[in-house]
């Protein structure tokens, strides 16, 4: 069974890795000079107000999700989706 793991998390890794060399090439080029510079700040700034909204949304829509699932299901189905689930060693830990 451990070698049915070692392909997806070697792919992972190399994943990973890509990322970052990707980022770190990016780093290293010029963020450019005067007006390039100021339209790629307008445009940051843009993309991040953007962000704040869809979030806000987000989070509205999740909330209405959790408050139908406690109405329709109970409180410990709106927990249960509401909360990340554990990690199996963290389930796997004995109770004190």
């Amino acid at each position: 069974m451990l070698t049915t793991a070692v392909l997806p998390i070697s792919l992972g890794i190399a994943g990973l890795i890509a990322a970052f060399l990707v980022y770190a090439r990016i780093l290293q080029t010029p963020a450019g000079e005067g007006r390039v510079k100021e339209i790629a700040d307008e445009i940051h700034l843009g993309a991040m107000v953007f962000m704040a909204s869809e979030y806000k949304r987000l989070a509205i829509f999740c909330v209405i999700c959790i408050v139908a699932l406690y109405a329709s299901l109970g409180a410990d189905t709106a927990i249960a989706m509401s909360v990340p689930p554990l990690p199996p060693t963290a389930r796997a830990l004995p109770k004190r």
